[in-house]
């Protein structure tokens, strides 16, 4: 490649030369015909028009609205709604519901509320196509509920994420995340009667996993 340049600037310089030589030796006067025609005013090139306008980069979308289509069959949804900041800048929400059976005996179910928040930047590409790192904050509350028993939990999670999302043009969205994140519980628990009372506060870490499907506007 810089072969095939260099010998195109020589070519070029004594194209250059020749052309100043002939102009020297060349007295003639130049036609007063083509003067006029070299500096008509207004004189536009409109064959580069629709070049141009094909060449102007597509706005990119401004707002990703996605789910996480597996947790349905938990049952549980969880919903991600990104925001485009700047180009290379996404500040996300995280809402999400869950009800289901446990394996305890008698009528025993869990149900499980999330409210959570991201900032996302994309190191690679931009905000519709593109490799990003996030910062990942969010609020859970449990709650279990059997014939003998109640209990509460509320945890909070701080951790960190890699993901990639592509939005095509007409709006279909994909979005992987994946990290980890340490939580923070405090649960309560006690019997129907209210006679027996437990109190615990843990913490540990847990892996993030995302698999999201959307439209993005």
């Amino acid at each position: 490649m810089l072969i095939a340049l260099f010998c195109l600037a020589f070519a070029t310089t004594a194209s250059a030369e020749e052309a100043a030589e002939e102009a020297t030796w060349d007295d003639s006067p130049v036609p007063a015909e083509s003067t006029e025609e070299a500096i008509a005013p207004g004189a536009t090139d409109d064959s580069a028009g629709p070049a141009a306008e094909s060449s102007r980069e597509r706005p990119g979308h401004i707002f990703s609205a996605t789910f996480g289509p597996i947790l349905l069959f938990i049952p549980a949804l969880e919903l991600n709604g990104e925001y485009r900041v700047l180009d290379k800048l996404g500040v996300a929400a995280v809402l999400g519901y869950g009800s289901w059976a446990t394996d305890l005996e008698g009528d025993s179910r869990v149900q499980q509320f999330q409210l959570g928040t991201q900032a996302n930047y994309y190191v690679l590409g931009d905000f519709d196509h593109g490799l990003h790192l996030g910062a990942h904050l969010e609020g859970r509350r449990a709650t279990l509920s059997t014939d003998d028993a109640t209990a509460a939990a509320n945890g909070l999670l701080v951790g960190g994420l890699a993901g990639y999302k592509v939005a095509a043009s007409f709006g279909l969205t994909f979005m992987l995340q994946a990290g980890y994140a340490f939580a923070f519980v405090s649960a309560t628990g006690s019997d129907t009667a209210g006679q027996v009372q437990i109190s615990q506060d843990d913490s540990s870490g847990l892996p993030l996993l995302r698999i999201n499907l959307g439209w993005s506007f």
